[in-house]
């Protein structure tokens, strides 16, 4: 299976006066503008997705949404567990070693699939990539640019009969690549 972790295209800066609900911030035109490029050159590295879940957060979800429109994906799926918060004080800015693991057992319970896609937020995606590919959330930085894709593949358990777990995706992944904003801007 691969995963496809995707950062939010740029979003409008925190301002608490213009979204009091900051789950309501919007992408700029910007970040509209090089993510559709991005988008675009994604659906042509993977032409084929089974699943794409998007955090419902306004950023997240219009980012998800040019996937759909310019990279020919699925209609996003609400994830909630890809949304921020809820589990602050648990660790590596506010990201537990439970919740990794929490994601962990849903990737392993995706494993029928051959890619699927996360759309969502930092400092998450780094965190869990770094748990995916070392097994530690804070043994790797990387630096996960708005709008940015990693990819991430995980190979099959040995043992075909037995479904695969948490343990089998943990510090098992291989990175396959990263594609940002910049770098497409680059490709012109």
């Amino acid at each position: 299976m691969e995963l496809i972790l995707i950062r939010h295209a740029k979003a409008f800066e925190r301002d608490a006066l213009k979204w009091p609900d900051d789950s309501r911030r919007p992408l700029t035109e910007d970040g509209v503008r090089d993510f559709r490029r991005l988008a675009k050159r994604l659906g042509r590295l993977v032409p084929a997705v089974e699943l794409v879940e998007s955090s419902a957060f306004e950023r997240a979800w219009a980012t998800a949404e040019i996937l759909r429109e310019r990279a020919g994906w699925p209609k996003p799926r609400r994830s909630e567990r890809l949304e921020p918060g809820g589990d602050e004080g648990l660790g590596h800015d506010g990201l537990g070693r439970e919740r990794m693991q929490a994601l962990a057992r849903s990737i392993a319970a995706m494993h029928g699939l051959r890619t699927v896609v996360w759309v969502g937020h930092e400092p998450m995606f780094s965190s869990l990539a770094s748990f995916l590919l070392t097994g530690s959330i804070d043994a790797m930085r990387i630096e996960f640019a708005k709008g940015a894709a990693l990819a991430l593949r995980f190979q099959p358990p040995a043992d075909a009969a037995t479904p695969p777990d948490a343990s089998s995706v943990i510090g098992r992944a291989q990175m396959l690549w990263m594609l940002t904003p910049r770098m497409v801007r680059r490709m012109r």
